[in-house]
């Protein structure tokens, strides 16, 4: 949302210094480097938060799916576990 703004007030400075509605020197290369490098400030923030999601989610060590049982699904449990579990369940 911020980058579209930037772009959308670079482009009505530039129109308006083509147009001649802005006297003052300096002031249009200035706009547009601030809009420029806001726009990358918010596309940068945006992959960071997004990398800062991903990394939250990995953190949280969810399981992909849940099994129903594991006699149904035999090879989805380390062997490990389920010699334990078969010797609870004697």
């Amino acid at each position: 949302m911020g980058a579209i703004f930037a772009v959308i007030a670079g482009l009505v400075v530039l129109i308006a210094r083509l147009q001649g509605r802005i006297p003052v020197m300096g002031y249009t290369p200035l706009m547009l480097l601030v809009a420029f490098f806001g726009g990358l400030a918010t596309l940068g923030l945006g992959i960071i938060g997004q990398y800062l999601w991903l990394s939250l989610q990995n953190v949280r060590r969810r399981p992909n799916c849940i099994i129903r049982s594991v006699e149904q699904y035999p090879n989805s449990v380390p062997r490990e576990e389920r010699l334990s579990r078969r010797s609870i369940d004697l």
